[in-house]
């Protein structure tokens, strides 16, 4: 799929299958066990390379190269001129405790 592919034009209808796919994480995550993070996860690059590296490192570059795209995402948009969301963590901490 193209990096430009729109995949959903309704936004309700975006908003929820991005709360599936979390949903999808939070069920992966669940299910590990400390022998699979303490162990060692080999894969293939699209390039065909094949990398053995440490699980739970990986899985933290994972979630950490998400959030190199939201701010470049956010960049991108505060540099067009919109006004976009806080995306720091420590506001939906401040957040969710106040609630």
């Amino acid at each position: 799929m193209a990096l430009d592919t729109i995949i959903q034009t309704e936004k309700n209808l975006l908003l929820d299958e991005l709360q599936e796919k979390s949903n999808n994480w939070i069920e992966f995550l669940e299910q590990l066990d400390e022998k699979t993070l303490n162990a060692d996860l080999t894969y293939k690059r699209v390039s065909g390379q094949e990398l053995t590296l440490p699980y739970a490192a990986t899985l933290t570059h994972v979630f950490n190269h998400g959030t190199h795209h939201r701010g470049q995402i956010t960049a991108a948009m505060t540099g067009l001129g919109y006004v976009c969301p806080e995306l720091d963590l420590v506001y939906m901490l401040v957040e969710q405790s106040q609630a």
